[in-house]
């Protein structure tokens, strides 16, 4: 079924539920006010969606790493922002990369000697700047405006093997394949301008936050190529964005805040983005927004979970006031309105209408809401062990870690991160740091091994060779199928023996048992049990990532493929990683004469095939890649039986 059906479907449900839930024979002071649902247990299933504190600090975690690990440029720093980057693993949120551009820094109203560009707010709506270079020449200085469109022009031709969906969408260069990526390239504001800011900004609950990043001269303001709707034609006015603030401030939020923040991301994806009427109208940065003006208010004491029912509701009350009042105002800029954009103009009235009628449910459909959100098979760990949870949370959390580098310059770099923030871990007391650091380390040795082989191809060196072999012998304990890359290179070379016995251990092994990324089988159990447990080994023989990649410039995959990958759209070719596996271990048995063989890993290909279109949506990329293999095995497999006939025909004639 396609996803859009699915929403449609969910939303169809939800708007019933809405309508069952408010009591009409109640009055408006007693509607939706009533307690007729056990906080304790919303609490408890709230945890199970969005995750405990301990689930929340592991993703913080493994992110602080991963991101350590890949920043080795000396022109850019990456943030992980967004949703991801805060600690939550919503299905339906992008991943959120900021570029900050750190030698070309921005000082806010006057020059400095250590910036390259300054900021006026003069002539600028509220909550923008313009930004000025000067230029010398020899007889007088010259400034000019740095604009929007210029740069967002010159961040573009920087950018290699575009997808076919690649857009540019507002300060983000955004594609929707595999999963949705958007990479936002940023200014910075010079620590000493933020400073000041921050000086004069007074609050009440991120106090500590505050101070510590004025110890540390932490750069937490950027200037983003993102303008306003109206009135700045000429493309001069920036964006002044706080989202590294942000970050900081939501990872400082108790957990009853934090899941507060989550459940009313649910809420706005369940009451409106499923609604085409109101789709796109309230985003996650308003939520945020009325989540701060509220921790303003609100003394941290009542932040508990017997007072979750109330604090979602409070956070209901202020977002529905600001919209009453058609302003909704910046946390930071106060007199910058976020209510100002025309289709939350066009749509305000039927906001606000189905906004009031969440407000008026009973508890009970805020805990229905919830449930349609329940990943699958969570329930299966409500009763495990605390080490098997946590486990699952790692491997939820390294789902994000990709590992992947351009070059081979890069790769050594973030190779010496790694080795660098390793030493300084204790395996015991930091096991998490230590597991996201290696499984980082021997994803990026993988991406060595797929230099090194297309090296090789390019100029046929044997050195190429045994160094991408050498690296991809490494890189095969990174999980369940890390082994499927060397395969892949053994195939390549015809040395189908080692492949078969390199993959046969694996696809033999392989538990019917996938609780999302994680093989759960009893060894897996077992393996929980013992003290202490090491992380590191349960990834590489229970942490699965469901899909291989084939990038279009490589040269690392069968001759069979060749045509498919180099001519796809998107910059990778993706597919199912069982069904590959058995792609592979049929080729082998077809390059190999054994027709036995080329029958059981075609029937093991399908059943794979079948499995994985069982778990995704209609239309999904992957699933049509993962068809290619099963329609490539069986056209050869179909001429293989039909030269066998021959053969058998021809020895019964003689």
């Amino acid at each position: 079924m396609e996803k859009d059906k699915v929403d449609e479907i969910l939303n169809t449900f939800l708007q019933q539920a809405r309508i069952a839930s408010i009591n009409k024979e109640d009055n408006q002071e007693s509607r939706g006010i009533q307690d007729d649902c056990n906080p304790n247990l919303f609490w408890k299933q709230l945890q199970l969606v969005i995750g405990t504190n301990e689930d929340v600090q592991i993703r913080r975690e493994v992110n602080e790493m991963y991101m350590y690990a890949l920043n080795v440029s000396h022109q850019t720093c990456e943030y992980m922002s967004g949703s991801k980057g805060e600690g939550f693993l919503f299905s339906w949120s992008d991943i959120d990369v900021m570029a900050s551009r750190i030698l070309f820094t921005i000082s806010m109203e006057s020059s400095h000697s250590e910036c390259y560009y300054v900021a006026t707010r003069s002539g600028c709506q509220p909550g923008y700047c313009q930004i000025l270079k000067t230029s010398n020449d020899d007889r007088n200085v010259c400034y000019y405006f740095l604009s929007r469109g210029a740069f967002i022009s010159s961040i573009e031709k920087q950018h290699f093997n575009e997808n076919v969906d690649h857009t540019n969408r507002g300060p983000c260069l955004s594609t929707n394949y595999p999963d949705g990526f958007d990479r936002c390239v940023a200014l910075p504001v010079h620590i000493d301008s933020s400073n000041r800011f921050l000086k004069t900004f007074h609050t009440t609950f991120w106090n500590s936050v505050k101070s510590n990043i004025l110890n540390d001269r932490v750069t937490v303001m950027h200037c983003v190529p993102k303008g306003p709707e109206k009135g700045d034609e000429e493309e001069r006015q920036w964006l002044i964005s706080f989202s590294v603030l942000e970050r900081y401030i939501v990872h400082s939020l108790n957990h009853v805040q934090f899941c507060c923040y989550g459940f009313m991301r649910i809420l706005l994806r369940s009451v409106l983005d499923w609604n085409a009427d109101t789709k796109d109208t309230i985003s996650s940065y308003h939520i945020k927004t009325v989540l701060f003006h509220v921790l303003e208010d609100i003394h941290q004491d009542f932040w508990i979970p017997q007072n979750i029912f109330h604090c979602v509701r409070i956070c209901l009350t202020r977002l529905l006031l600001f919209l009453l009042r058609d302003c909704c105002p910046n946390y930071f800029i106060p007199e910058s309105n976020l209510f100002v954009k025309s289709r939350f103009i066009q749509r305000r009235y039927e906001i606000q209408q189905k906004l009031r009628e969440a407000y008026f449910c009973k508890n009970s459909y805020f805990t229905l809401t919830l449930c349609l959100f329940f990943p699958i098979n969570i329930q299966e760990l409500e009763f495990g062990s605390n080490v098997l949870r946590k486990f699952y949370s790692v491997c939820l959390a390294l789902n994000l870690v990709k590992g992947y580098q351009t070059t081979y310059r890069e790769c050594i770099h973030s190779v010496l991160n790694i080795m660098h923030l390793l030493a300084l871990q204790d395996d015991q007391e930091n096991n998490v740091r230590a597991t996201a650091l290696k499984y980082t380390w021997l994803l990026i040795m993988r991406r060595i091994g797929v230099i090194m082989y297309d090296k090789y191809v390019l100029t046929g060196f044997p050195l190429y060779l045994m160094s991408a072999e050498v690296a991809l012998m490494f890189a095969q304990y990174a999980n369940v199928f890390g082994s499927i890359y060397l395969a892949s290179l053994w195939y390549s070379q015809g040395r189908y023996k080692l492949c078969l016995k390199l993959l046969h251990n694996v696809t033999v092994n392989m538990s019917p048992i996938v609780l999302n990324s994680v093989v759960y089988n009893e060894s897996l159990i077992t393996k929980c049990r013992e003290v202490p447990c090491d992380y590191s080994l349960l990834v590489r023989h229970h942490y699965r990532k469901v899909c291989v990649d084939m990038h279009r410039t490589s040269h690392l995959f069968p001759k069979d493929l060749e045509n498919f990958v180099k001519t796809c759209n998107v910059s990778e070719f993706i597919v199912f990683d069982k069904a590959y596996a058995y792609f592979l271990l049929f080729l082998c048995y077809h390059d190999m004469h054994k027709r036995a063989g080329c029958s059981r890993m075609l029937s093991s290909l399908q059943e794979s095939y079948k499995e994985f279109q069982r778990i995704s949506f209609k239309g999904d990329r992957r699933v049509q890649n993962t068809k290619i293999l099963v329609d490539i095995a069986e056209t050869k497999m179909k001429k293989f039986s039909e030269v066998y006939t021959c053969l058998c025909v021809n020895e019964s004639n003689v």
